[in-house]
Protein backbone atom coordinates (compact mmCIF):
# COMPACT_ATOMS: atom_id res chain seq x y z
CA UNK A 1 0.00 0.00 0.00
CA UNK A 2 1.33 3.49 -0.67
CA UNK A 3 0.62 6.05 2.04
CA UNK A 4 0.83 10.10 1.43
CA UNK A 5 1.69 12.43 4.39
CA UNK A 6 1.16 15.54 4.52
CA UNK A 7 3.55 18.32 5.29
CA UNK A 8 6.00 15.82 5.89
CA UNK A 9 4.91 13.83 8.32
CA UNK A 10 5.54 10.26 8.56
CA UNK A 11 2.28 9.45 10.43
CA UNK A 12 -1.64 11.70 10.70
CA UNK A 13 -4.65 10.50 12.68
CA UNK A 14 -7.12 10.32 9.79
CA UNK A 15 -10.50 9.13 12.23
CA UNK A 16 -11.79 11.22 14.09
CA UNK A 17 -11.30 14.41 12.15
CA UNK A 18 -9.66 17.22 14.25
CA UNK A 19 -11.86 19.64 16.06
CA UNK A 20 -15.08 17.18 15.31
CA UNK A 21 -17.68 16.46 17.30
CA UNK A 22 -19.50 13.30 17.50
CA UNK A 23 -22.88 11.48 19.33
CA UNK A 24 -22.47 7.88 20.96
CA UNK A 25 -24.97 6.07 19.75
CA UNK A 26 -26.08 5.07 23.40
CA UNK A 27 -25.23 1.43 22.44
CA UNK A 28 -24.30 -1.03 24.85
CA UNK A 29 -20.64 -1.81 24.63
CA UNK A 30 -20.22 0.65 21.93
CA UNK A 31 -16.54 0.91 20.17
CA UNK A 32 -15.25 3.36 17.92
CA UNK A 33 -12.28 2.84 15.78
CA UNK A 34 -9.52 5.21 15.73
CA UNK A 35 -7.69 5.20 12.76
CA UNK A 36 -4.12 6.36 10.96
CA UNK A 37 -2.42 6.71 7.96
CA UNK A 38 1.16 5.44 9.02
CA UNK A 39 4.27 3.89 7.58
CA UNK A 40 6.43 3.43 10.99
CA UNK A 41 5.26 1.87 13.98
CA UNK A 42 3.02 4.02 16.08
CA UNK A 43 1.39 4.86 19.90
CA UNK A 44 -1.68 6.53 20.71
CA UNK A 45 -2.51 8.46 23.56
CA UNK A 46 -5.82 10.03 24.99
CA UNK A 47 -5.89 12.58 27.03
CA UNK A 48 -2.57 11.90 28.32
CA UNK A 49 -2.71 7.95 28.78
CA UNK A 50 -1.46 5.03 26.77
CA UNK A 51 -4.37 3.59 24.32
CA UNK A 52 -2.70 1.10 21.99
CA UNK A 53 -0.63 0.53 19.19
CA UNK A 54 -0.66 0.56 15.53
CA UNK A 55 -2.77 1.96 13.02
CA UNK A 56 -6.14 1.26 14.23
CA UNK A 57 -6.99 0.98 17.78
CA UNK A 58 -10.74 0.17 19.33
CA UNK A 59 -12.11 2.66 22.59
CA UNK A 60 -15.27 2.68 24.31
CA UNK A 61 -16.11 6.33 23.87
CA UNK A 62 -16.82 8.79 26.74
CA UNK A 63 -18.18 12.18 26.40
CA UNK A 64 -16.55 15.02 26.78
CA UNK A 65 -13.36 16.71 24.84
CA UNK A 66 -10.65 14.51 24.25
CA UNK A 67 -7.05 15.55 23.27
CA UNK A 68 -5.50 12.36 21.05
CA UNK A 69 -2.14 12.19 19.91
CA UNK A 70 0.02 9.81 17.70
CA UNK A 71 3.46 9.04 18.54
CA UNK A 72 6.83 7.08 17.18
CA UNK A 73 7.88 4.22 19.30
CA UNK A 74 10.73 6.33 20.35
CA UNK A 75 7.73 9.05 21.94
CA UNK A 76 8.20 11.50 19.17
CA UNK A 77 4.88 13.43 18.24
CA UNK A 78 3.23 12.66 15.11
CA UNK A 79 -0.04 14.19 15.00
CA UNK A 80 -2.40 15.52 17.79
CA UNK A 81 -5.58 16.73 17.36
CA UNK A 82 -8.59 17.64 19.73
CA UNK A 83 -12.41 16.48 19.14
CA UNK A 84 -15.38 16.44 21.27
CA UNK A 85 -17.87 13.33 22.55
CA UNK A 86 -21.38 14.10 22.71
CA UNK A 87 -23.76 11.51 25.01
CA UNK A 88 -27.26 10.94 23.48
CA UNK A 89 -29.77 12.00 25.92
CA UNK A 90 -33.53 11.58 25.96
CA UNK A 91 -34.05 15.78 25.94
CA UNK A 92 -31.55 15.36 22.39
CA UNK A 93 -34.61 12.57 21.37
CA UNK A 94 -37.72 14.84 22.24
CA UNK A 95 -35.94 17.99 20.39
CA UNK A 96 -35.51 15.93 17.67
CA UNK A 97 -38.75 14.19 17.59
CA UNK A 98 -40.51 18.21 18.02
CA UNK A 99 -38.84 19.61 14.81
Amino acid sequence: DTVTYLMGRRARIIEPQADSMRRMAGKENEHWSLQAEAGIPVRWRLDGRALGEGAHVDWVPHAGRHSLSLLSLSEELLDSIEFEVEKETDSMWQKNEER
